[in-house]
């Protein structure tokens, strides 16, 4: 595992209420972002622009509230981070708009070597 993986791994990537296989599978090292997985296709939305998590959500096809909850994740991860503006939602309530850490980035690009070693 290179020194870039490491700094991705994060107590509590699994929420409270998630059954134990969640919890056990949130805490193995390839599940952190996984090339193709809802986080990975959120994180890669926040390459290109800051976003609320209902923008990012829109933009990489995620609905129904999921959005909240993977987004929630990169933020604990460090992936993303809050800036200090924010952006009325569809309901016309204000949310956070966040943008991609380093971390973020490094993870990404760990997430294309891994899709271009799965296509050879």
């Amino acid at each position: 595992m290179t020194a870039a993986q490491m700094d991705l791994f994060a107590p509590g990537l699994s929420h409270r209420d998630d059954p134990i296989t969640s919890h056990e599978a949130g805490h193995k090292p390839e599940n952190v972002v996984r090339w193709g997985s809802q986080r990975y296709l959120l994180l890669e939305q926040f390459r290109t622009a800051d976003l609320t998590d209902e923008e990012a959500g829109r933009r990489a096809g995620i609905g129904d509230y999921n959005e909240r909850r993977r987004c929630s994740d990169l933020r604990r991860m460090g992936l993303i981070a809050p800036t200090a503006a924010t952006r009325p939602t569809r309901t016309g309530s204000e949310a956070m708009v966040c943008t991609i850490t380093d971390a973020g980035s490094r993870a990404l690009m760990i997430g294309f070597a891994a899709r271009d070693k799965e296509a050879r």
